[in-house]
Formats: structure tokens, C-alpha cells, sequence
């Protein structure tokens, strides 16, 4: 007997051993597992989610949540060293409110047509040890996520959509000759009222900490444009500044011939008004009336038409007395190109040197001016997405068991279960060894 209650022991024993064994091997395995995420969540408000548009009126696209723009931002945000292989662990879940299923189900079948779009957003981290993405850098990642997309999504909606800098100065005036840069100038002012323009309809009350609405900044750029760019283009108009003499000569050769042909035209107008004038001269008629007072009166009759005539003959007869002072003074400038004299020379060099001075100091303003309005919008869209996203909660753990977890879990439970129950005193047994003893 006394080996039979040995025996008993020592398989409850080894059931003991090894139910804590596979305990502490399952445990170690869950806790490692690829199947563990780390997660946190924020909500997103503003005009128009709750149709799913989003603020430049596009369908909006909650994958951008984890997009690889956002994804890496917040890796340098919790300074956190980034792989390409991350990002296939990332995964953005809308959150639907209680009870929203069964309205939806209520609404289709009653043949209503309704959408919710959701507003709150989980974004988890699938945990990867093999990859480097361990609970640590997770959780430093998780913690930092909220910033980075409330970053991303001020800079991808903050309207006009275009840095305002980068824009004007892909237009680089110096490129070009100088009767061009009056239109490069034009063209960048009518993107920055265009640019303002569009922010005053968003918001025409907004002012900036130093005071200033959009359209205080529109008028100062306008008082800019009126004066400097009016005194640049005079010069250059004035003295018809190039930067390639050759061009002027065509320039100017085109302009004499087309007032030659101009002047030829004017001559046989003036010609021709003449000759009909004469032929209506030879028509006219004298009538004579009574007088208001004793005596006649005689008026000479003439044709409708002479006035007219007469007004193109004297129109023709200037037109061309203005186009041969111009034809002259052309003929005058290609002379000064073709023979330049010292003193031309001199006074060109100081007049090109006052238009690139000029010009550089307007473009200098206008740098300052894009420089105030980009410290402006900063500050518009501070406060028009003021706590657009919101945290709901920072980096948490969260299990996802798999089939085969669950199967060893419950294993595990079985032989717990056979160990307490081998464990647990047998009457019956006792009861006989007890009477076995007694006889």
C-alpha cells in the first residue's frame, strides 16, 4: 500500500511539473507573439466630415492616416529610426458608434439612403520583434502619432495648396530682357492677389497677432505695385532698354515698315477725301430767304456728306504728319545703336544700372510682402484647425489571439484541471486504506 500511495505522489508530481512547464512556455510564447498591437485613437472635426468632405471640398480619404508621410513623421517625432518594412504594419480602423449598425440596417430596410462617415480613428501598430518594431519603439511611435498627422493635415489643407514663395520664385525676372519684366511682375501680383483673395473669402474678419486682415495685406502690395513697378516700366518704355541690341533693330525695323505702309495709306485717304471734297464744293447751292429784319438773307447749301470728308481729309493729313516725327525718331534711335556715341553709352549704362536696381529693391519687397503673407496663413490656419484632432487615447496594448492560442490556452486549463483535481483527496480511497489498517 505503502508503495501504491508513492506512486500516486510522484505522477501527481510530474503532472505538477509539467502543467507549470507548458504554462511558462505558452506565456512566454503569447507575450512575443506577432499578434499583439499597440494602438491609439483621436477624433477629427471640422466643417464637412460629417458629409466625408474634407476642407479643399475632395472625398476624404482616412488612409491617409497612415499614410508613409505620416508614418515616418511620427518616427521622428518619438526619434524613433525608420525601415521601409514598417509600414506594412500599420493599419487605420474607423470607430462607428454604438448602436450605429442597427440604424444603418433600420435605414435600408425603410429604403432610406444613408452614410455615416466616421470621425474617430484607431491606428495600430502590429508588433514585429523579427523587424525591429518591438513594444518600445511602438509605443514611443503610438504616443507621438497624433502630432504627426495633425501636422500633415494642417500643411496638406492649408489653401491655396501651394507655398506662395515657391511659386513666385519660379518667376525669376533676371532671366528675361527688360520689356519683359513688367509682365513677370504683373504675374506675380496677380498670384498674390488671386492667393489673398482666396483666403479673404474664407475668413474676411480674421486678423493677424500684429492686425492685419488679408485685404490690409492686398492694399499694401497694391501701393507697391502703383508706384515702383509704374517707374520701371516709364524707364524702361522711355528709353527702350534690351538687354540684346539685335532685337531693338528688328524691333525698330518692323515699326518703320508698318509706319511706312501706315503713311502710304493716310496719303491716298488724304488724296482721295480731296478729290470728292472738290466734286461736293462744285454742288453747292444759294438760296435766299427772307431776313428777320428788312433785306434777304443768302445760304449756301452744301451736301450732307462734306463735313465727313472734310474730317478725314484733316484726320488722314495728321495721321500722317505724326507718323513721319515717328518714323523720324526711330530712324534717330537705330542711329544711336548702330553709332553709339560715348556720352549714349554712358547714359544707357546708368539708366539699365537704375532699372536693375530698381527692380531688384521691387523684388526685394515683394519677397517681403510673400514672407508676411506665408506668417500670416501660419497663423490663419493655427486658429481656423485649432484641435482638429483630438486624442481619444495614447499607446495601449492590445492581444489578438490566434485559433492556435486559444486551442494551447485551453490545454494548458485542461491540465491544470486534471493537476487540481489528481490533487484533491479521494474519500473513498482514504475510507479503505483506513479500514485496511484497522483490520
Amino acid at each position: 500500500m505503502a508503495k501504491q500511495m508513492k506512486s500516486t505522489v510522484s505522477k501527481t508530481i510530474l503532472i505538477v511539473v509539467v502543467s507549470l512547464i507548458l504554462t511558462v512556455i505558452i506565456a512566454s510564447f503569447m507575450l512575443n507573439s506577432k499578434d499583439n498591437y499597440i494602438t491609439t485613437s483621436f477624433s477629427i472635426q471640422f466643417e464637412g466630415i460629417e458629409r466625408g468632405i474634407s476642407p479643399d471640398n475632395t472625398r476624404l480619404d482616412y488612409n491617409d492616416i497612415v499614410s508613409d508621410t505620416v508614418i515616418q513623421a511620427a518616427f521622428r517625432l518619438a526619434e524613433v529610426e525608420y525601415k521601409d518594412d514598417y509600414e506594412a504594419n500599420f493599419e487605420v480602423i474607423p470607430i462607428l458608434p454604438i448602436g450605429i449598425e442597427k440604424t444603418l440596417e433600420k435605414s435600408r430596410k425603410e429604403g432610406e439612403d444613408y452614410t455615416y462617415f466616421p470621425n474617430e480613428f484607431m491606428v495600430k501598430i502590429k508588433l514585429d520583434p523579427a523587424i525591429g518594431l518591438d513594444k518600445v519603439k511602438s509605443e514611443k511611435v503610438a504616443d507621438a502619432y497624433k502630432e504627426a498627422y495633425e501636422t500633415y493635415f494642417k500643411k496638406k489643407y492649408s489653401y491655396p495648396f501651394r507655398e506662395l514663395d515657391q511659386v513666385i520664385a519660379y518667376l525669376e525676372y533676371e532671366k528675361y530682357d527688360y520689356p519683359e519684366y513688367i509682365e513677370i511682375f504683373k504675374n506675380e501680383f496677380n498670384i498674390i492677389y488671386s492667393y489673398l483673395r482666396l483666403l479673404d473669402r474664407d475668413d474676411p474678419e480674421f486678423k493677424s497677432e500684429a492686425g492685419y486682415t488679408f485685404m490690409d495685406i492686398k492694399e499694401a502690395v497694391n501701393r507697391v505695385e502703383k508706384y515702383d513697378l509704374n517707374k520701371i516700366d516709364a524707364l524702361i518704355s522711355k528709353y527702350q532698354l534690351t538687354k540684346d541690341n539685335s532685337k531693338l533693330k528688328i524691333k525698330y525695323a518692323y515699326m518703320l515698315r508698318r509706319y511706312d505702309l501706315e503713311k502710304n495709306k493716310n496719303a491716298k485717304n488724304y488724296q482721295v477725301s480731296n478729290e470728292l471734297l472738290s466734286i461736293v464744293k462744285n454742288n453747292e447751292k444759294d438760296v435766299i430767304v427772307p431776313g428777320l429784319t428788312d433785306g434777304t438773307v443768302s445760304i449756301t447749301l452744301v451736301n450732307d456728306n462734306y463735313d465727313t470728308l472734310a474730317e478725314k481729309a484733316t484726320k488722314a493729313r495728321t495721321d500722317s504728319t505724326n507718323i513721319n516725327s515717328e518714323i523720324l525718331r526711330i530712324q534717330r534711335e537705330l542711329e544711336k545703336i548702330n553709332n553709339p556715341s560715348p556720352e549714349y553709352q554712358a547714359k544707357m549704362r546708368m539708366i539699365k544700372n537704375e532699372v536693375d536696381t530698381l527692380s531688384s529693391d521691387l523684388q526685394a519687397d515683394i519677397d517681403g510682402k510673400v514672407e508676411l503673407i506665408a506668417k500670416v496663413v501660419d497663423e490663419y490656419f493655427d486658429y481656423k484647425y485649432n484641435n482638429v484632432v483630438t486624442l481619444v487615447h495614447g499607446a495601449e496594448e492590445q492581444k489578438k489571439f490566434s485559433n492556435k492560442q486559444i486551442a494551447m490556452i485551453f490545454l494548458v486549463s485542461l491540465c491544470l484541471s486534471t493537476v487540481i483535481v489528481a490533487l484533491m483527496p479521494n474519500k473513498r480511497k482514504i475510507k479503505k486504506v483506513e479500514q485496511t489498517e484497522t483490520a
